[in-house]
C-alpha cells in the first residue's frame, strides 16, 4: 500500500496527471496539454522528445519506462518544449504572410527555387511547366491527386535543375562526381560517398538558387576532402564565399520545405495550437 501511494504521488505534479489515449490509430501520451506521439522501444533506456514544424510532438521511451520518470523529463524540458513550439509557430506565420500554403492546391502558392509560384492544374502533360515571368506553375496530376502530381513535378524539376547546377559547379571546381542520385532523406540535404557518388535531397528545389548552389559546392568539395577539415572549408569558401550565410539560412528556414512532406500538417495540429501566443494571427 505504501509503495502504491508513492507511485500515485509521483504520477501527479501540481494536480496534473499523465494519461494515454489512442487517437486516429495513434498512441498518445498526454500530460498537461502536451500531446506526444508515443514511440516505445524494447531496450531504450533514455527518453527523447522532438518538436516538429507542424507543432507535432513525439516522445521515445523504453517499453517499461515508469510514468513518473517520463513526467520528470517533461517537467525538466518544459521551457524548451514551449519555446520550440512558439518558434515553429512564428515560422508558420511567415509562411502565411508569404501565402505559402501547407497543402498546395490549384489557386494556392508554393515555393520553387525561392519564388512563390501560383499553382494551376494543367489539362494535359503538354501544358505542364513553369511560367517564370508570371510566376505560375502548372501541374498535370493525371489520374492521381493534385498534391501527388506536384510531388512528382518537384522531383523531376529537382533532377533537371540540380544536375545543371552540378555541371556548372564541377566545371568551376574541376571536380566531377561519378553519379548523381536524388532522394528525400529526413536529415540531409546531400551526401557524398567514397565511390564519388553524390546524393541530393530533391526538396532542395524549393529553396533559392544560392542555397542550392551552396549544397552542391559542399558535396562537390567532399570529392576531394571526405571530412570537414580546415582544408575542406577552404575549398568550399573558394567556390562559395558566402557559404556560412546560406548554410544558416537552410538551418533556420526549414518550414519552407514542409509542404513537400507527405505527413506534414502545417497550421492544423489541433493539440498544441492553443498554447501558442496568437496575438498577431487574428485570422486563423
Amino acid at each position: 500500500m505504501f509503495l502504491n501511494h508513492i507511485k500515485e504521488q509521483l504520477l501527479k505534479t501540481g494536480g496534473k496527471e499523465i494519461s494515454v489515449e489512442w487517437i486516429d490509430g495513434v498512441e498518445y501520451l498526454i500530460y498537461d496539454g502536451f500531446y506526444f506521439q508515443w514511440k516505445k522501444r524494447a531496450y531504450y533506456r533514455n527518453i527523447n522528445a522532438k518538436v516538429y514544424p507542424d507543432l507535432k510532438l513525439t516522445i521515445t521511451t523504453g517499453k517499461k519506462a515508469p510514468k513518473w520518470f517520463i513526467i520528470k523529463f517533461i517537467e525538466e524540458n518544459r521551457p524548451w518544449l514551449n519555446q520550440s513550439l512558439q518558434h515553429h509557430f512564428n515560422e508558420l506565420l511567415k509562411l502565411k504572410e508569404e501565402r505559402l500554403l501547407p497543402r498546395p492546391k490549384p489557386g494556392g502558392w508554393a515555393p520553387l527555387m525561392g519564388h512563390a509560384m501560383r499553382l494551376e492544374e494543367a489539362k494535359s502533360k503538354r501544358e505542364e511547366g513553369v511560367d517564370w515571368k508570371n510566376k505560375v506553375l502548372k501541374v498535370y496530376p493525371g489520374k492521381k491527386s493534385f498534391l501527388q502530381g506536384l510531388f512528382r513535378f518537384y522531383k523531376e524539376e529537382a533532377k533537371r535543375q540540380i544536375t545543371v547546377i552540378q555541371k556548372e559547379v564541377s566545371e568551376k571546381m574541376g571536380l566531377y562526381p561519378v553519379k548523381l542520385n536524388f532522394r528525400k532523406p529526413k536529415t540531409q540535404w546531400g551526401n557524398c560517398n567514397s565511390r564519388k557518388e553524390i546524393t541530393y535531397n530533391w526538396k532542395l528545389i524549393a529553396a533559392p538558387y544560392r542555397w542550392i548552389e551552396y549544397v552542391v559546392v559542399h558535396e562537390t568539395s567532399h570529392l576531394q576532402h571526405m571530412d570537414h577539415s580546415h582544408k575542406f572549408w577552404e575549398l568550399v569558401a573558394s567556390a562559395c564565399p558566402d557559404y556560412e550565410k546560406y548554410s544558416q539560412a537552410l538551418k533556420g528556414q526549414q518550414n519552407i520545405f514542409e509542404f513537400l512532406n507527405e505527413e506534414s500538417n502545417l497550421y492544423l495540429h489541433k493539440f498544441h495550437f492553443d498554447r501558442i501566443d496568437k496575438k498577431v494571427f487574428i485570422d486563423y
